[in-house]
């Protein structure tokens, strides 16, 4: 990966405190990390995630994968740009796997001073292993590892937190902030939605009123402190032309693929904008479908309340056709907000927040 490289120090991570280490995976944690997997996967599932496997054998072959995986890694914490620890609780001189996170290294904008991302994924501490300081030993080990792999460069652990997962009191003590947050609603509530203004598809005609919308959109990360995304930048013709160039090679989608939405005035003009994709859920999830909306703007001149609805409805109808049960909004603005709001008013509910602190 370009700007990423293993150091030396990443192979063996210090000791977090005197009962819990921190280190890569080996082969022999393949059982253990697979039942921390299932406790994730069922937590998250009540309190209202996408549903997980009950079938054993899904963990089974999970346990064999973990197996192979910390076999084929060795000592090393970081691969390509994944990262993968486990805290391990040490008494009387023996040790056992109480914990995991697993790290995926990304920058998200092509301007330079752009923060990179160290997105955490599936950290979880078993019940009995709690208390000892393991959650706050991975989320250190993580970011030193992304530090050494990016050798200093400025960057940030981003973790995606339920709104009814308690562990958000925890993310605030150790230091993080919430710039983002999202919703989430039934596609067959948002299908149905009635529209103030029409939505379409968005062609290469709408590049120039989309680089606008672009710009609102970055201005407002910049204002919550999102450090994973560019910072707004001027408007030229060469930014317009890309816009114009990446909508007209979209312009032949399937049901799966990725779409940029508007919704438009009296005069077809895009007044919002918002982009909508689509991911498989693997094992341990059951089978199915993620509709993600993301990158919701609104022109400033005009209130959210006329021109959400159109984008719901819209991206509603997509994602039911593309078989997502719920379509999930992200990269939001706070509760109390304009934006926020009408996206509430048309029926959907909190989902989860995003969580940043610097590495």
């Amino acid at each position: 990966m370009a700007g990423v490289k293993e150091s030396p120090r990443a192979r063996t991570l210090a000791s977090a405190n005197d009962l819990v280490r921190v280190r890569a995976p080996l082969p022999e944690d393949g059982e253990s990390l697979s039942r921390l997997w299932k406790l994730l996967w069922d937590v998250h599932e009540s309190w209202g995630s996408y549903p997980g496997s009950r079938d054993p054998d899904v963990y089974r072959e999970l346990s064999l994968r973990l197996t192979e995986e910390a076999r084929v890694r060795g000592p090393r914490p970081l691969s390509g740009r994944h990262v993968h620890l486990v805290a391990a609780l040490v008494e009387e001189g023996n040790s056992r796997t109480i914990g995991q996170v697993e790290g995926w290294i990304d920058r998200h904008g092509i301007d330079p001073r752009t923060k990179w991302t160290c997105e955490v994924r599936s950290l979880v501490v078993s019940e009995d292993g709690r208390h000892v300081g393991a959650a706050r030993a991975l989320l250190d080990g993580l970011a030193g590892v992304a530090r050494d792999a990016l050798h200093g460069s400025p960057a940030v652990l981003a973790a995606e937190v339920l709104e009814d997962n308690p562990a958000m009191a925890f993310y605030r003590r150790v230091g993080f902030h919430t710039p983002a947050h999202s919703v989430r609603m039934r596609t067959d509530v948002a299908r149905d939605v009635r529209p103030l203004c029409p939505a379409r598809i968005a062609v290469p005609q709408d590049a120039l009123p989309l680089a606008f919308l672009e710009g609102g959109l970055a201005e407002r990360r910049r204002l919550a402190r999102d450090d994973r995304f560019d910072r707004p930048r001027a408007l030229d013709a060469a930014f317009v032309d890309a816009i114009a160039t990446h909508l007209a090679l979209a312009s032949q989608r399937g049901t799966n693929d990725p779409a940029e939405l508007i919704a438009v005035d009296g005069k077809n003009l895009p007044r919002a904008s918002a982009t909508l994709a689509f991911a498989a859920l693997e094992p341990p999830f059951l089978p199915g479908v993620r509709a993600v909306l993301s990158r919701v703007s609104v022109d400033a001149t005009t209130p959210p309340s006329a021109v959400v609805p159109g984008l719901v409805s819209l991206a509603g109808r997509l994602a039911k056709l593309a078989g997502a049960e719920h379509l999930e909004i992200v990269d939001l603005p706070p509760a109390a907000t304009p934006l926020h709001d009408a996206l509430v008013a048309v029926g959907a509910g909190p989902w989860s927040r995003v969580a940043l602190r610097d590495v």
